[in-house]
């Protein structure tokens, strides 16, 4: 587990999925939504298919967080 954590840091894939998550983040904050259907994509390439399903629902958990409060 330590051994894939560090590998993850140490690729140039950890920059390119940071570059995504930032551009995404972009579109949700202008669209409103949209940021999975951007980050999907380039991180199933980048870690997998089920590395990134994982991935892409506890950023997209983490951020909506903020709407339960209003909801």
């Amino acid at each position: 587990m330590i051994s894939q954590i560090a590998s993850l840091f140490a690729g140039v894939g950890f920059a390119t999925a940071i570059g995504v998550t930032l551009i995404a983040g972009l579109m949700r904050g202008f669209a409103g939504f949209g940021s999975a259907m951007l980050m999907a994509p380039i991180f199933a390439i980048l870690f997998g298919s089920a590395d990134m399903v994982v991935t892409v629902v506890a950023i997209e958990l983490v951020v909506s967080l903020q709407l339960f409060p209003q909801v």
